[in-house]
């Protein structure tokens, strides 16, 4: 009888263990993308204050001598790549308009915790193309017949003007 309670006593030890080492990472998880949405947050909606709070290194730097535009955030989808207890590397989907144009951007964002977790590089990349389950809808394959039928309409009528509305990201 003893030996069945030491053995269910070492057991719940070690479940309390990986629980809490489980809990900690989710915690460290959660932080950092918590500290990356704040810095992008600021940095697309202008508040360049804020945007120095959540930065550091060459970044912080370079906000320093910057002014930022102002738009309105519609999105913002990360999904951390790497991680440490004192670097984070988080890849970003950011989707937001300006003067009536929907943009999106996609980013690779390190991030150093320094006194709190801040960001200090940020790279603009181009939109990944893989996973599972990225089948398109019809509906999304008609728009995007739309879209582009009306870009090559823009390019043979050399309007050059409004050919931006039908770009995004880094073709814009």
């Amino acid at each position: 009888m003893k030996k069945k309670y030491y053995s269910f006593v070492i057991l719940l030890f070690f479940i309390g263990i990986f629980l809490f080492i489980g809990l900690t990472q989710l915690m460290l998880l959660d932080s950092i993308e918590q500290a990356e949405d704040k810095f992008i947050t600021a940095l697309v909606t202008g508040n360049l204050e804020e945007a120095k709070k959540h930065a550091d290194g060459k970044v912080l730097w370079h906000l320093n001598s910057a002014t930022l535009p102002k738009a309105k955030l519609e999105s913002i989808k990360t999904s951390v790549v790497a991680y440490s207890n004192n670097w984070a590397q988080v890849d970003t989907k950011v989707e937001f308009s300006a003067n009536g144009i929907n943009d999106v951007g996609w980013y690779r964002v390190e991030l150093a915790k320094t006194g709190g977790w801040k960001v200090i590089s940020i790279r603009q990349t181009d939109c990944p193309l893989f996973g599972k389950g990225n089948k398109i809808s019809e509906q999304d394959l008609e728009s995007i017949k739309r879209v582009f039928a009306n870009y090559m309409d823009k390019v043979k009528t050399n309007d050059f003007q409004n050919i931006g509305k039908c770009l995004a990201g880094t073709a814009r």
